[in-house]
């Protein structure tokens, strides 16, 4: 049941994403857990752009917020 409710949350969280189908299946989950810890966002309000590569900046932030949730 909580791989259920994590599935729903999931798909939730990435149904805002106009390219949603362009996400890989298997990275999902794990993109949808980075968004909702707010270590990525994505490239606006609707994008994600999977297939782009991120800046060295963009790298350094995503690594910082990490290191920000478990510190």
């Amino acid at each position: 049941k909580e791989m259920q409710k994590l599935n729903v949350q999931s798909k939730q969280i990435i149904n805002k994403f106009k390219d949603k189908g362009d996400l890989s299946p298997w990275a999902r989950q794990g993109i949808a857990m980075a968004i909702s810890k707010g270590i990525v966002s994505g490239m606006s309000a609707d994008t994600f752009a999977p297939g782009a590569f991120a800046t060295r900046a963009e790298a350094a932030v995503m690594i910082l917020r990490l290191y920000e949730q478990v510190h």
